[in-house]
């Protein structure tokens, strides 16, 4: 049995609710007191609510300034509710709905999960950028180039886990291989997914239902003389109970200001999901993951993109909703409990091709090294409440995949007020990343004002009325805010409607480029 030691002295239970960021940030990280327990213990840790478990909804927001126990706890809730089986069926297509009738005790559910039911990116931005479906409909995948995809006989309208993307929105390709210097990387790509909820989904429909429509969004946001005040304007509205972030009454300005969860109102806002995935494998123990029949697309010889179904398992996700509390996103992020050991590699994908003399880099992925006293993500803080919520889900029933899946860190609170040096080392996680999802530097250290200059330290979101530096991923998604999409990369018009998917299978050019300076 593994032996856990209590790192920090026990306390009240109420001090867990009534714990609130403060002036000084780090000394609320140093002070924070949690009791982990071990993890084939059946003492209820005490942190945790007895009911945890039981939640199959969402919470809809988080009190402003709220600790860092309190909003790893919402973060679960999400997690918890978002994960629950769905009642989607065949005959019953309500998607994104949980199964009332279902419990944790059951094991990791065969039938759709909720979040796996929300729209696929490519049903958000369908051949020519008009919804025409509704949320409830079967799943459908409309590429621009459809007459490139060989669906191969696979019933489309039963796939929900299509993974269509082979990068870091293309900062950089990922393996699950240790040691991909030696051999062809094909079908060892890291695959990526990304899904919204039916309030986006229902809200792009009903007030930007065209490409053009997005296209002059952006460009009143990012008008020079007035897109950073309509950005403060936005942040800090108050639209009273029926509209209190302004979707409404900015979407009919048309500009695009997404829906917002609000507790009192009980009105849910907008969520997005973002997935990482990689080949199961014959050392894998199926228990310990989300194990899903996967459509992936291998190009042929005609680049023709070819559908197979693969058997690929959950490795990293990211769960991102907007509150009224914070209408910047709540973010969150999860890694698989083997990621940490299994010797993932990168490659770099700039330049796009290797110039004379310029080799590519095979890199292993690891954490920002918080040298400048900033962290992307707190171990003894996040790992202690995984463990307790771990131990729960393995004595409700040992089987189910998300006992195998540790929380490694959220942003909410990005401290406008604070100066920049503040900042850093007052958050928990300034640089927020997920080893699998931000895997190389310019995502893992983001904190500049754009993707091509991520480390400049130059400002990149509006947050309260103030425009400020934030690093990390809602550094990165600011820079979505700035473009005038609410911080929703799938929202932008950069290759939407999505022309065709990527292949999991790497082209013999891309493999070329890879092991270029392997085989110069």
């Amino acid at each position: 049995m593994k032996t856990r030691f209590t790192l920090f002295s026990l306390i009240l239970p109420f001090l867990f609710y009534n714990c609130t960021y403060n002036v000084n940030k780090k000394e609320e990280i140093d002070s924070i007191q949690v009791e982990i327990i071990e993890t084939s213990s059946t003492q209820s840790p005490i942190i945790i609510p007895d009911d945890i478990l039981n939640g199959y909804i969402p919470p809809y927001d988080l009190q402003k300034n709220a600790g860092v126990l309190e909003s790893a706890l919402f973060a679960w809730k999400e997690m918890i509710a978002l994960s629950w089986q769905s009642n989607y069926t065949e005959t019953n297509t309500w998607r994104g709905k949980p199964d009332t009738t279902w419990t944790y005790a059951q094991g990791t559910p065969q039938k759709p999960l909720v979040w796996e039911t929300f729209a696929h990116r490519i049903e958000y931005r369908p051949k020519g950028d008009q919804i025409v479906k509704s949320f409830n409909s079967k799943p459908s995948y409309s590429f621009v180039n459809d007459d490139k995809i060989d669906w191969n006989g696979i019933d489309q309208s039963k796939q929900f886990v299509v993974l269509d993307e082979d990068s870091e929105i293309a900062s950089c390709y990922v393996f699950a291989k240790p040691n991909i210097e030696k051999v062809t990387p094909k079908d060892k790509l890291v695959m990526y997914m990304a899904k919204v909820n039916e309030v986006e989904y229902n809200y792009r429909k009903d007030y930007f239902n065209s490409h053009e429509s997005i296209v002059a969004s952006l460009s009143t946001i990012s008008d020079p003389d007035g897109g950073t005040d309509s950005l403060k304007k936005i942040s800090t509205y108050n639209g009273g109970l029926f509209d209190p972030c302004g979707s409404k009454h900015f979407g009919e300005e048309g500009i695009i200001v997404f829906p917002c969860s609000d507790e009192p109102t009980k009105q849910r806002g907008v969520i997005e999901i973002k997935t990482a995935w990689r080949p199961l494998t014959v050392a894998d123990n199926k228990e310990e993951f989300l194990v899903r029949d996967a459509i992936v697309f291998d190009e042929n010889q005609s680049s023709q993109f070819v559908a197979k179904k693969e058997k690929y398992v959950l490795i990293g996700m990211h769960i991102i909703q907007k509150t009224n509390n914070y209408r910047n996103f709540f973010i969150a992020s999860w890694e698989h409990n083997s990621l940490q050991n299994y010797g993932y590699k990168f490659v770099v994908n700039n330049p796009p091709s290797p110039a004379p003399g310029q080799d590519y880099q095979i890199l292993a992925v690891e954490r920002h090294n918080d040298e400048d006293g900033a962290h992307s993500y707190i171990e003894e803080v996040y790992y202690a409440i995984s463990d307790s919520i771990q131990a729960r889900i393995k004595k409700a029933n040992p089987t189910n995949f998300l006992a195998n899946y540790r929380l490694i860190g959220f942003q909410s609170n990005l401290y406008p007020e604070a100066t920049l040096e503040e900042r850093k080392v007052e958050m928990p996680a300034y640089y927020l990343a997920n080893l699998i999802i931000e895997s190389d530097s310019v995502l893992a250290d983001f904190t500049g004002s754009t993707i091509n200059t991520p480390f400049n330290n130059d400002s990149n979101v509006v947050v309260n009325g103030k425009l400020i530096t934030a690093g990390g991923c809602s550094g990165c998604h600011g820079a979505a805010q700035q473009k005038g999409v609410d911080f929703s990369f799938v929202t932008d018009t950069l290759g939407k409607p999505i022309p065709e998917p990527d292949p999991r299978s790497l082209s013999q050019e891309k493999i070329d480029a890879i092991l270029y300076d392997m085989v110069k």
